[in-house]
């Protein structure tokens, strides 16, 4: 990795933002397409923004790098 690489990703999630992306609309193409995917987030508010992706792993924020790791692992371990 780059020193930079983490500032582009950073500027790239604010413009995604700003324009009106977000984090549900990516799920709805992932969902689609049967494309693994799992939600990092500091609600813990429960499932139920998320009742639509019932299969979809959830990672409380905050995290250890470690966990989105292992997270990551299993759901490419499941498509297999």
């Amino acid at each position: 990795m780059t020193e930079d690489e983490p500032l582009i990703a950073m500027e790239l999630a604010q413009t995604i933002d700003e324009a009106g992306g977000t984090a549900f609309g990516a799920a709805a193409i992932l969902a689609a397409r049967k494309i693994p995917f799992l939600f990092c987030t500091a609600d813990s508010g429960g499932r139920g923004q998320f009742a639509q992706w019932p299969d979809a792993p959830i990672v409380a924020k905050p995290h250890n790098p470690r966990v989105i790791l292992d997270a990551l692992s299993q759901l490419l371990q499941s498509r297999s």
